[in-house]
């Protein structure tokens, strides 16, 4: 049974961004929410937030009863992510980090069981999450941007986080899902992928997949 995102109680986020097709797709939000819902997970890094629209997987998880601590790391977080976390059940769970992620990882101290990967999109910001993904023996690993879409803003495509979908795909300890159909007036092209090293969540994460691409 799929479970439904409230994106409804969340709606700040969307409203919030100036630049809308910087974020992530209804549906790729939807399979981060029930990848968090049928497993659980302790500890949730997001790096790479905006406006708050795709951490409404996390909140909303934390709504239906997951019990998690979240921590959300971006440089310059919107306004809108602290009325978020006001709105969210369980605001003591959530922890914002305005810092660059290679600030933050040095820091961290304890056992992350997810992290969700949408920062900087470049070879090097891409390279410096993976690796620290990878150092810390994080084994579940959700990256978004893994089709190299051309950004029209910026006017160059999003290589580093292709690359960490490539990495991951031929890393032989992981088992890997992607999304990255293009569909009409969704973003789905953009890519999503889920990577993990334990056989049991794979086979959650496949059926999620199946009936959500």
């Amino acid at each position: 049974m799929i479970e439904e995102v409230n994106f409804e109680k969340y709606s700040e986020s969307y409203q919030a961004a100036e630049h809308k097709f910087w974020l992530m797709d209804k549906r790729h939000i939807s399979i981060i929410h029930n990848i968090i819902m049928c497993n659980s997970f302790k500890r949730i890094l997001q790096i790479g937030i905006y406006t708050g629209f795709s951490s409404s997987a996390t909140f909303t998880a934390l709504d239906k009863g997951k019990n998690f601590d979240l921590h959300l790391v971006d440089l310059n977080p919107e306004e809108s992510v602290q009325k978020l976390i006001e709105a969210c059940d369980k605001p003591d769970n959530i922890s914002v980090h305005s810092m660059l992620s290679s600030e933050f990882w040095p820091s961290l101290s304890k056992k992350i069981d997810l992290v969700i990967i949408d920062g900087g999109h470049t070879i090097s910001d891409s390279s410096i999450d993976l690796f620290y993904s990878l150092e810390n023996n994080i084994q579940n690993i959700i990256s978004h941007d893994s089709n190299a879409w051309v950004n029209p803003e910026w006017g160059h495509t999003c290589i580093g986080s292709k690359q960490i979908a490539k990495i991951l795909r031929n890393d032989r300890r992981f088992h890997y899902l992607e999304d990255k159909k293009d569909r009409p007036n969704e973003s789905t092209y953009r890519g999503l992928v889920y990577a993990t090293m334990k056989q049991q969540f794979f086979d959650k994460a496949k059926p999620i997949f199946e009936e959500l691409t």
